[in-house]
């Protein structure tokens, strides 16, 4: 009977080479764990002494590298800076949306940290995080922020606006408007008030004490010498006030016109300007509120609540139910991220859902928005100009959303909306253009 061979092919002395081998690379592990546990505890490890064996061995396996122990601390969270005015500014519990733990967002190269302040850097961290979202809240604290940056820029340390640096003042505004835009996009309203307040900056011009200018005078744009840190701050107020009374408008004057007694008012997510004007109008007349709400914010939880504090009979239910819910209203409200040329309203996601639908059962749709929100731009489709919102709370452009993301905004159609009412007045949706204009000519004249 022949003697039984191994299936790995070797001979009896090469398997014993390969065991022995194994054995001393056994005894390097423990030897450099121990040295590892040693130099974690602050004492130096003296080295191991080696065995002196030669071995041969035909075909030795290669030994695999050990790699010393990290002993960097994981990286931790960043602390949520709480907002001033917000129902619990207390307690650091995370809302529904907050990054465990993610890089901060990836900054363009022209962005240049150091001009960055800090009051900006914070914004930007409560953008990104949601913690303060819409469009008025957002457009507001960013006047805020640009303000303090203002008293802090060296480029306007002039004494007349006729010696200003615009290049250098300029570069400070571009690099704390494109951080906070590669924080999270920066919605139409925004852009616009940015644009006006930099249109105006360039283009002034100053009379002297014997009326003369340095550069061709308009009659519109024509001012007295001012210190250029005070001119600067005075207009972002001028369009502070201008945003805030354009709300005022109407939530005080048109927008209880819209409501009726017994009326039975459905709206959709969250408006400040419609939130307001309930909470304004149950004093006046007697009505109840449906809110429907969806994912990623729920921002209809917060806006109920809100509704049931000040007495308003209110329902709230998720989007699914809007089909339940639609035959018992009487009209719908909704706000406005944007409205564009051709009408179409650029709204939280699922708006355009509830407006279809309403359309079909004959409830008039009415949209409530301020004019500094009105565009010329027009868009082709809801991803156009888009944001997607992950559980990790990093908002992401269109581009590199994963298919089936929680988009935060859509596109509803011009011909599901009945009216627009502004701080004009009630406008067909067709008319954007003619807003648009006569604002830019209310706010010519004002500078």
């Amino acid at each position: 009977m022949s003697e039984e061979v191994p299936g790995d092919g070797l001979s009896a002395e090469d398997r014993k080479a390969r065991k022995e081998a194994k054995k001393a690379e056994k005894e390097l592990r423990i030897a450099k764990a121990k040295e590892v546990s040693q130099s974690d505890k602050g004492a130096a490890a003296p080295p191991p002494k080696e065995k002196s064996k030669t071995v041969h061995v035909p075909r030795q396996p290669p030994v695999a590298s050990i790699a010393a122990k990290d002993t960097t601390p994981p990286p931790t969270t960043p602390s949520l800076i709480p907002v001033h005015g917000s129902p619990d500014t207390t307690t650091t519990q995370a809302p529904i949306f907050v990054p465990q733990g993610p890089p901060p967002p990836c900054l363009p190269p022209f962005v240049d940290l150091s001009l960055v302040h800090p009051r900006v850097a914070e914004l930007g961290l409560l953008y990104r995080t949601m913690r303060i979202v819409g469009g008025n809240a957002r457009t507001l604290a960013m006047i805020e922020a640009m303000s303090a940056m203002v008293h802090h820029t060296p480029s306007l340390n002039v004494d007349w606006m006729s010696q200003r640096d615009k290049d250098s003042f300029f570069h400070t505004w571009h690099a704390n408007v494109n951080y906070l835009q590669s924080c999270r996009m920066m919605t139409p309203g925004m852009q616009t008030v940015c644009q006006a307040l930099e249109n105006h900056f360039r283009n002034i011009t100053f009379v002297t004490s014997d009326n003369t200018t340095g550069e061709e005078a308009h009659p519109s744009r024509t001012q007295t010498q001012l210190h250029p840190r005070t001119w600067v701050l005075r207009e972002l107020a001028r369009l502070k006030d201008e945003i805030l009374m354009a709300s005022l408008e109407i939530v005080t004057t048109i927008g209880p016109k819209m409501i009726e007694h017994q009326d039975v008012i459905l709206t959709f997510g969250r408006s400040s300007t419609i939130e307001a004007l309930l909470r304004n109008t149950i004093s006046q007349k007697s009505f109840a509120v449906i809110v429907v709400d969806s994912a990623p914010l729920f921002e209809g939880r917060t806006l109920s609540a809100q509704l049931q504090k000040s007495g308003v009979p209110t329902t709230y239910v998720l989007l699914s139910a809007i089909s339940l819910c639609l035959p018992k209203c009487t009209k719908v409200f909704i706000g406005a991220s944007t409205v564009l040329l051709n009408g179409d309203v650029h709204s939280r996601a699922g708006t355009s859902v509830v407006a279809l639908m309403a359309n079909a059962l004959r409830k008039p749709v009415l949209c409530f928005v301020e004019s500094y929100k009105l565009t010329t731009k027009f868009w082709v489709g809801s991803l156009t100009v888009n944001e997607v919102c992950r559980p990790s709370n990093d908002t992401l452009t269109a581009e590199e959303a994963p298919s089936g993301g929680g988009y935060l905004y859509d596109i509803t159609p011009a011909a599901t909306i009945d009216v627009l009412v502004s701080e004009y007045g009630r406008h067909h949706p067709m008319t954007v253009a003619t807003l648009s204009r006569e604002r830019e000519q209310r706010t010519l004249g004002s500078w």
